[in-house]
């Protein structure tokens, strides 16, 4: 049986809201039942305040008629808010289960507990990354602190991290693009998915079938 969505839509053109709202309904079409569709035309993509549609279309979500949120991406996700990981961890702490119809790589599209908590763990992923990362401006390290530069072995990974690296896989991302969306080696990624051969695949492939 198919769960009701709303989706929400930000673009500049009419050509490129066609565009989205055909791939929205592609990704929806076994899965959602589309209850209406808000759309933002804006002439600049910079982050701000949410518009009075965007709250309409949370309120709509919010009163019981609709569970599952359908984004076009992740990408322009972000581009809507001064801090998008903010607004997409508010939204799954609401018990909101939120999708993006491109590039998706939460996976878990009919699981919504599943879902939320590998968004969670993407989330903690990127606060820790966000963490780490010096600030503008910051004095520069001794020679003996920045040695080679980036050359040489990755850090180890946080428990949360492999979660999210997992759940990327699972959901039908190549280990090509996880050693570069997560900033490891293959070889740490062979290393990771060890313990799931199931999703070892071939490097450029899709996650292979378990074997019956």
């Amino acid at each position: 049986m198919k769960k009701d969505a709303v989706v929400y839509l930000r673009t500049r053109k009419k050509k490129e809201f066609e565009r989205q709202k055909e791939i929205v309904e592609n990704y929806c079409k076994y899965h959602f039942a589309i209850i209406r569709i808000f759309h933002d035309e804006t002439d600049g993509m910079t982050a701000g305040e949410p518009s009075d549609t965007y709250r309409e279309f949370t309120e709509a979500a919010g009163n019981g008629k609709a569970e599952h949120l359908i984004f076009f991406s992740l990408r322009e996700f972000i581009k809507i808010f001064p801090d998008g990981l903010a607004e997409l961890r508010r939204l799954t702490d609401d018990d909101r289960v939120v999708h993006f119809a491109e590039g998706d790589f939460i996976g878990f599209r009919d699981e919504p507990d599943f879902r939320r908590n590998a968004i969670r763990s993407f989330l903690s992923f990127m606060e820790t990354t966000r963490a780490g990362t010096p600030k503008k401006g910051a004095g520069p390290r001794s020679k003996k602190a920045a040695g080679k530069g980036r050359i040489g072995r990755p850090k180890a990974l946080t428990d949360s991290q492999i979660r999210s690296l997992v759940s990327a896989r699972r959901g039908g991302t190549t280990i090509g693009r996880i050693c570069k969306d997560f900033s490891v080696s293959r070889s740490t990624v062979s290393k990771i998915l060890r313990n799931y051969p199931e999703l070892k695949g071939e490097w450029k492939g899709k996650p292979r079938k378990a074997r019956a």
